[in-house]
């Protein structure tokens, strides 16, 4: 799909020398009898008679009438600034966005959210750009071409078996779906998911079972290496389990008058000779019973299998809700808010972060509009219903530590640095160092001392709304700790 945009660029001389070129202002002609047609300004370059060439960054929509401010490109600190004039600027700037973008509260013990109750009421600055909105329409209207054509768009009829299901993905065969398809099944396979799957964040080993998983070791030794014993293996860092006790009470959406399944579930696994992760013991719900029996690969294959079916399940809503939602959307938005509030476009950081936060706003503001109201699919078409996402994300939120978002330190406290074939892991810390790399030399560029850090009141104040709003002022975050550390 290709969309040509059109473009100008607009070249004005003068034959005066500017002196110290402090500001730009730009103002778009009003047209009394033409419709709006916003412009969208991504910057202004002067070259100075004496050669300097100056960037003056906007990147935002400019209306009819509208006069704009901008400020050479040049990062800078509040404390650096010296002229009144661009103080004053740099306190206009955070006063239009504090009025732009405002705190609102989600739910109680969630992060807090921007105000804007649907995209219209969003910034232009901030809203998708015409090629996005495009991509954007044409991929939802697309894939529901797809599901009309296959006959699944309006279907009410039931799966009858697993190969019926294949349907849904004859348009988008990949080697990877492929496989999938063919060993979803094995023990082997589902293990390494827990690695290199979708939600490789539960995973951790296992130097002692918890009290209420009581699994002995005649139940597994069969799926141990021969002579060896559960204690023996734990010692050696061979166990590894993933407990989904947050699950534990969250309510469930009730479909013909019942609650839908939800378990709690404790999975027990052996990283065998081979190298390979595989279960080797399932509870499904926390508190261990005659009713609530320990499964085992031994047990009849289709017992087994179901087993490991309810642990996908709750690793599923855990991925989507405690770890996608919260800490892709809901945390980011956070940060975003926090950034456009405190921190100035010349403000060093501003120019870090910025990029990262592109279409935050109305991404999140279309989800909520889409899966949070009354009739909407979260309410309608899920496991847990309005009710017990809420409660899921507000128990998750508040286990959220400074040290849990750091993936090295993350790692370390799992106990994963070194389990085998946890491509993740290897790929993961790759990356975290190479950003690592690039932001410490850019702070600390810009920040010499401590002392600096300290003087910066829009950066003490940035980190401030995170803590209040993302946060919720949790002491035990670790956030404000870190808060002075370069």
């Amino acid at each position: 799909m290709k969309i040509v945009m059109q473009t100008g660029t607009y070249t004005v001389t003068t034959p005066s020398t500017l002196g110290r070129l402090l500001l730009v202002k730009l103002e778009k002609e009003q047209y009394l009898f033409l419709p709006e047609n916003k412009w969208f300004c991504s910057k202004v370059v002067v070259t100075t008679p004496e050669h300097d060439v100056i960037y003056f960054p906007c990147y935002k929509w400019v209306s009819r009438g509208e006069v704009v401010e901008l400020r050479g490109g040049k990062a800078s600190k509040v404390f650096e600034d010296e002229l009144p004039l661009l103080v004053h600027h740099r306190k206009k700037e955070l006063e239009r966005h504090k009025k732009l973008f405002q705190w609102n509260e989600f739910a109680e013990g969630l992060p807090h959210i921007n105000s804007a109750k649907e995209l219209s009421a969003l910034p232009a600055e901030v809203l998708f750009s015409f090629s996005k909105e495009v991509e954007t329409i044409y991929t939802r209207e697309s894939g529901m071409f797809e599901l009309k054509l296959k006959g699944l768009a309006d279907s009410t009829k039931q799966w009858e078996d697993f190969d019926k299901m294949k349907k849904v993905f004859w348009f988008r065969k990949t080697p990877i779906s492929e496989y999938v398809s063919e060993h979803w099944k094995e023990d082997d396979f589902f293990g390494s998911q827990f690695l290199n799957g979708t939600n490789p964040n539960v995973i951790q080993r296992c130097t002692t079972l918890p009290p209420n998983f009581p699994v002995t070791d005649e139940m597994v030794q069969p799926f141990l290496e021969d002579g060896s014993s559960l204690e023996t293996e734990m010692k050696k860092g061979n166990i590894f389990i993933c407990d989904y006790k947050r699950l534990e009470g969250v309510p469930t959406r009730v479909v013909n008058g019942e609650p839908l399944p939800l378990t709690a579930a404790l999975c027990l696994f052996y990283n065998n000779p081979e190298d390979n992760l595989t279960p080797i013991a399932i509870q499904l719900e926390q508190q261990p019973s005659e009713q609530n029996p320990i499964y085992l690969p031994s047990d009849s294959e289709h017992d087994w299998l179901l087993a490991k079916m309810f642990v996908r399940n709750a690793d599923f809503i855990e991925h989507q809700n405690s770890y996608h939602l919260l800490g892709t959307h809901l945390l980011a938005e956070a940060f975003a808010m926090a950034t456009l509030r405190s921190l100035p476009i010349m403000h060093p950081l501003h120019k870090l972060l910025i990029p990262h936060f592109r279409y935050t706003f109305p991404v999140n503001t279309i989800s909520r509009e889409i899966l949070f109201g009354p009739e909407e699919g979260l309410t309608k078409d899920t496991t847990l219903g309005l009710e017990g996402l809420k409660e899921l994300l507000k128990r998750a939120h508040s286990e959220i530590t400074y040290s849990s978002l750091c993936l090295p330190e993350n790692i370390v406290a799992r106990g994963l640095e070194s389990i085998p074939n946890f491509y993740y892991r290897e790929d993961g810390l790759k990356l975290w160092n190479v950003i690592n790399s690039f932001v410490q030399g850019m702070v600390e560029h810009f920040y010499s001392s401590d002392s600096e850090v300290s003087r910066d009141s829009e950066l003490q104040d940035w980190i401030n709304e995170i803590f209040i709003h993302g946060f919720l002022g949790n002491g035990k975050s670790g956030m404000m700790t870190h808060q002075i550390n370069r």
